[in-house]
C-alpha cells in the first residue's frame, strides 16, 4: 500500500508519496503550487526522473554490448521507495537497488531523496550513490507541474518566466520523444519569457545549454509566483499540453537520447557517471509568494 508523508512548517504544507518518492501537494496556506492531477491528461504532479530523462533508443540502453529495456523517463517513478527518516517538517526516502531494477540497468546503486520544509521554502537534496564496482552511468531530472495560471483571476497569457542570466534560450522540440537536430533561438525581454500556450503547440521544448540556474514563474504584475533554484542542473524542459492546467518546468541533469544516437549508455551525451563508491548529490529549493 502507497503511504504518503505531510510535511509542516508555518504556512507551507507538503504531501510526499514513497512511490517515485514523488511530492505530490505543496502549498502556501490554501494555495497549492501544484496542479491536480488529471488521469485522462498526465497523471503525475512532480516524478524524479531517473536513470534517465526522455526517451532512449529504442526505449533501451546499451551496457557492453548488451541492451536493457528502459522505460520513459526511467524506473524510479514508479518505484516505492523506502522512509529511513521523518520529522514533523522533513523525510528521507530511499531506492536501492534491486532483482527488478537491474533489469532496466545493470548498476548497484543507492537513491536518496530529502525533503525539508521550512516556513518560506522546499528544499530538496537528490543523491546517487555508486555502490558497485563498476562506474556507474545516469541522468537524473526533476519533472514538476505548477499550476497555470497560479491565480484563478489572472490569465494564462499574464504569467511569466524570469530567467537569473539569460539574454536568450537555444532550444530543441522533441522528435518521437528525443532529442532532434534541429535548434532555434529564443529571445527573452530583459530575462523574461512571455508564457502562452501557442509556445507548446509543437511540444516541449529543450534547453540544453542554458546558462541560468534559477527562474522565476510568476504573474506579470508579481502578485504571485515561484522561484525555482537547480544549481546542480545543466538542462531545462518546459513541457505542456495546451488545454491543460499545468506548466511543467523540469531541472535536469542529463537529457534523452539525440535522435541518431545508437552507442553504449556510458557514451550518451548528457550523462554523468560516478567511480565505484563516490556519491553524486544535487539540490533544488521552491520558494513562493502570494500578495
Amino acid at each position: 500500500m502507497v503511504k504518503v508523508h505531510e510535511l509542516r512548517a508555518g504556512p507551507m504544507q507538503a504531501r510526499i508519496s514513497d512511490r517515485g518518492a514523488e511530492l505530490q501537494d505543496l502549498r502556501l496556506d490554501d494555495w497549492n503550487l501544484l496542479w491536480t492531477p488529471d488521469i485522462s491528461v498526465w497523471p503525475e504532479t512532480a516524478p524524479f526522473l531517473f536513470p534517465v530523462v526522455g526517451r532512449t533508443s529504442d526505449d533501451n540502453i546499451k551496457v557492453d554490448g548488451r541492451a536493457y529495456p528502459m522505460p520513459m523517463h526511467g524506473f524510479a517513478r514508479a518505484s516505492i521507495f523506502e522512509t529511513i527518516a521523518k520529522s514533523q517538517d522533513s523525510c528521507t526516502l530511499e531506492l536501492v537497488s534491486n532483482a527488478e531494477t537491474r533489469r532496466h540497468y545493470p548498476y548497484e546503486f543507492v537513491f536518496r531523496i530529502n525533503y525539508m520544509l521550512s516556513e518560506t521554502n522546499l528544499s530538496i537534496m537528490a543523491e546517487i550513490e555508486n555502490s558497485g564496482a563498476a562506474s556507474m552511468p545516469f541522468s537524473l531530472g526533476f519533472h514538476p507541474g505548477f499550476s497555470w495560471p497560479l491565480r484563478r483571476d489572472q490569465p494564462k497569457d499574464g504569467h511569466v518566466l524570469i530567467f537569473s542570466d539569460d539574454e536568450w534560450l537555444d532550444y530543441t522540440r522533441p522528435v518521437n520523444r528525443q532529442i532532434g537536430p534541429d535548434r532555434h533561438r529564443l529571445p527573452l525581454d530583459e530575462g523574461a519569457l512571455r508564457l502562452r500556450e501557442q509556445l507548446f503547440a509543437d511540444g516541449g521544448l529543450a534547453f540544453l545549454n542554458s546558462r541560468s540556474r534559477s527562474l522565476r514563474f510568476q504573474t506579470q504584475d508579481g502578485s504571485a509566483g515561484i522561484k525555482l533554484d537547480f544549481p546542480d542542473m545543466p538542462q531545462l524542459i518546459l513541457w505542456m499540453k495546451p488545454g491543460s492546467d499545468f506548466l511543467c518546468i523540469e531541472p535536469c541533469l542529463g537529457y534523452a537520447d539525440p535522435v541518431d544516437f545508437a552507442g553504449d549508455f556510458s557514451q550518451k551525451p548528457g550523462v554523468t557517471i560516478i567511480a565505484p563508491n563516490e556519491s553524486k548529490q544535487l539540490t533544488i529549493k521552491m520558494s513562493s509568494w502570494l500578495r
